[in-house]
């Protein structure tokens, strides 16, 4: 009776101890952040499905896969020099991009040791997408130089008329046409200036 008593709650324990990682996946799977962990031999032991979709692997995959085989090679060099730092107990963040499903994401990673007496056993890799932060900031790049360009074309046009209004002045004075008129000629060339048309 009391082996099956052990057994029983053994048994509890065990399926209770599932439902509770069940549910920690599910919270895990659902967090809009890219979240892995990688021990110290390299080796991914847990990834949300976030982090498993950006690379199109499944869980058993990514085990399989070394870390450097995930890294572009144009970041391989930076890639290493952060892995490095995180191993000796250094935390790591920095911007990078990469392509998924046809667009390009921005992403800021960061890399977490963990730590035990005071060597790090592996890290966390956290990654927050920041691309609708980043695809703003473009916007409102483009709408800056739009305005400065319209500001340029105001204020050319603003010059263009006070010369033009001027060269009438003179017109009537002198009864002919002033083409070398001093004012009408450093507009036109401000003009062609700023619009990229003189160096």
């Amino acid at each position: 009776a009391a082996v099956a008593e052990r057994t029983q709650a053994l048994q509890a324990a065990m399926s209770g101890r599932e439902d509770s990682d069940r549910v920690l996946r599910s919270i895990v799977d659902k967090l809009p952040n890219l979240v892995a962990y990688w021990d110290r031999h390299q080796v991914c032991q847990f990834a949300n499905q976030g982090y498993l979709d950006i690379f199109g692997l499944s869980m058993a995959e990514m085990r399989r896969t070394p870390w450097n085989q995930l890294i572009l090679p144009d970041q391989m060099e930076a890639n290493e020099q952060r892995i490095a730092a995180v191993y000796a107990g250094t935390a790591q963040q920095y911007e990078r991009q990469r392509e998924f499903k046809g667009r390009t994401l921005h992403l800021w990673v960061q890399l977490v040791p963990d730590m035990a007496d005071g060597q790090a056993r592996g890290f966390f890799v956290i990654g927050t997408d920041v691309t609708p932060m980043k695809e703003a900031e473009q916007r409102l790049q483009v709408l800056n130089e739009q305005l400065v360009l319209a500001r340029d074309r105001a204020e050319a046009a603003r010059l263009i008329r006070r010369a033009l209004a001027v060269d009438r002045i003179d017109r009537r004075k002198t009864g002919a046409a002033e083409a070398d008129n001093a004012m009408f000629r450093d507009s036109l060339g401000w003009v062609l200036f700023r619009r990229g048309k003189l160096a």
